[in-house]
């Protein structure tokens, strides 16, 4: 790849990720950060948002006229409502997500080859889409909010183990792609020798777990990160539970702030304290990733590195394979049938297309989702190329520690961040209108958001791609002197064309899903649509459009499975797949077949 094309990817990610984040910092310590104000550095914004003037209560009042503020400990209270939120979601997607890698990717259960591809599919489901469908199970509906019931000790308990549960999941697959690629790295001279001294028990306990350790912690980290920041998802369980039943969390605070018209200056100071541990678990994540790259490749590199052995489940086999349907029921068969039977005739779904798509709406939310989603995709794909390929061959994940920040920090920090910058005078004046928010322009605010936001998960799609392909491919085109482009299309292009494939369908399909964020930025879509008719109890068209957003995200990785169909084997270019398709991509790129 040419020093040129990694230096104008690097340039393109700060502008659509860091810059945003870094303007809506900025946001917080300024006096007046409106279009066309004197820039003046003030601390008035975290002071009205962490020290009331008022003694310590429930609210307090900064000054005449200003939005209520919580007082100081009663924020800490709903800081750590977060935390253990997140924590409770870890330690349960822990629980759920590597027994099931090691099932999928190291034992002898039957459907190996389904379990290895069927665990995206919670992944892929937005949580409150899940949290929904789960209300309309019969026997787990809650009561009626109404009802007159008193104070229970046990109500944050219940209320903590119910959103820790349902983030689990949700975000349980995480811990299984991590997991499953830490498990199949483990050297196998290592596993043997534990196996001959204390049988495979022993070598799974002491030699297989440990060292796919840094992997699992690094995909429970983001598990944590993901549930520490959601707010959508507690608000909509807050609705339909009785008041005994709620949990305020942290996240809702910069919302709640932005909401009241507090400006993005209080909003973005109230998200500073899940930003510092946002990045103090990104900072872990790396050093955790960077350990499992070194501990894996040492192997390789020495030339000693040999696949591992399967574990033999002997009686256990079925009993396993039922275990694992059954988490996959609980995590995306059940939510589909309650909404399923929720939306059951067509009126519910007439009504929905009127409001979103027919001739009385005003917003058309579909052509908007599928807008916002594509184009993300589109752009995404080769900022990822060029960054996964760069991260794979110097071994350094730096600016892949830059991509992943978006995902760390509170939505505010985004949402407020692309709001300033898009929403400038000098872009109205240059163009007649914003073609960024304006609703008659393309808007490409949201689409641009949604390439920061989810870009990491294409990174990392071809990141690993290109680390199963032998650099010495490139080498042997550099000798011969083919130039960088004619590299790129000709050898990288081919061998990678699967994994593009995946990290486009990644972003479109998690675009989608997205909420928390685009809600800032005003765009129509599916799911904001469903986040704000959940308030209206309209139980029926809700169900119905949680339906038509599955059938656009299935219809998505349908497509992506028919254009994989016939690569689909070497589509990571692994073993004999390398072999193969090198000399033929070689030549293509004018390279000599025996050069490869």
């Amino acid at each position: 790849m040419s020093r040129s094309a990694v230096i104008a990817a690097v340039i393109a990610l700060l502008l659509i990720s860091v810059f945003p984040i870094s303007r809506a910092l900025v946001s917080s310590v300024l006096v007046d950060d409106a279009p066309g104000a004197t820039w003046e550095v003030t601390s008035e914004h975290f002071v009205e948002a962490f020290v009331p003037e008022q003694p310590p209560g429930t609210f307090e009042s900064v000054a005449p006229g200003a939005a209520p503020v919580r007082a100081p400990g009663t924020r800490l209270r709903l800081l750590g409502n977060s935390v253990l939120i997140g924590l409770g979601a870890a330690l349960l997607a822990l629980l759920f997500g590597v027994p099931y890698a090691l099932l999928s990717a190291r034992t002898d259960v039957p459907g190996r080859r389904f379990l290895a591809g069927a665990y995206l599919v919670p992944l892929v489901l937005p949580p409150l889409l899940v949290a929904v469908a789960w209300n309309y199970v019969p026997f787990l509906e809650p009561p009626p909010i109404t009802e007159a019931t008193g104070p229970s000790p046990w109500g944050g308990v219940i209320a903590v183990l119910r959103a820790s549960l349902l983030f689990a999941l949700c975000y349980f697959p995480i811990v299984v792609l991590f997991a499953r690629r830490a498990l199949t790295r483990v050297p196998a001279s290592l596993e043997e020798s534990a196996r001959l001294v204390g049988g495979p028990l022993l070598a799974l306990r002491r030699v297989t777990l440990p060292l796919a350790a840094p992997g699992i912690l690094a995909g429970a980290l983001f598990v944590f990160l993901f549930a520490l920041n959601d707010f959508a998802v507690v608000d909509f369980l807050n609705w339909v539970r009785p008041t005994q039943d709620r949990i305020a969390v942290y996240p809702f605070e910069s919302f709640v702030a932005w909401s009241k018209s507090q400006g993005p200056g209080v909003a973005t100071a109230l998200g500073t304290p899940l930003a510092l541990i946002g990045v103090a678990l990104l900072f872990a994540v790396h050093r955790l990733v960077g350990a499992r790259t070194h501990a894996g490749m040492h192997g390789a590199v020495s030339g000693t590195y040999r696949a591992p052995k399967d574990y033999e489940l002997g009686h256990w086999r079925i009993p396993a394979l039922c275990a694992a349907i059954g988490l996959l029921t609980l995590s995306a068969g059940a939510p589909l049938l309650a909404l399923l039977w929720k939306s059951s005739g067509l009126e519910a779904y007439r009504a929905v297309w009127k409001v979103i798509e027919g001739p009385t709406s005003s917003t058309h939310e579909i052509r908007w989702t599928l807008w916002f989603a594509g184009l993300a995709a589109f752009l995404a794909v080769p900022l990822a190329f060029v960054l996964g390929h760069h991260a794979a061959r110097t071994g350094r994940a730096r600016y892949l520690g830059l991509a992943v920040l978006p995902l760390a920090l509170p939505p505010i920090f985004l949402g407020a961040g692309y709001l300033r910058l898009v929403n400038a005078p000098w872009i109205v004046e240059a163009f007649g209108n914003n073609p960024f928010l304006d609703p008659d322009s393309p808007q490409y605010g949201p689409a641009l958001l949604l390439v920061a936001k989810y870009l990491p998960f294409a990174i990392v799609a071809l990141w690993a791609a290109f680390l199963e392909i032998d650099p010495r491919l490139e080498e042997a085109a550099v000798t011969a002197g083919v130039r960088p482009l004619a590299r790129t299309l000709g050898i990288l292009e081919p061998l990678v064309r699967p994994a593009s494939l995946l990290a486009g369908v990644l972003v479109f399909v998690l675009a989608l899903r997205e909420i928390d964020t685009i809600v800032l930025l005003s765009g129509n879509t599916i799911l904001r649509k469903i986040y704000t008719m959940i308030h209206f109890q309209r139980d029926e068209q809700v169900a119905a459009l949680c339906i038509l957003l599955v059938l656009i995200q299935a219809l998505a990785l349908l497509v992506l499975w028919i254009l994989r169909g016939g690569t689909i084997r070497g589509g990571i270019v692994r073993g004999g797949a390398t072999r193969d398709r090198a000399p033929l991509a070689a030549s293509s790129a004018g390279v000599p077949p025996h050069a490869s």
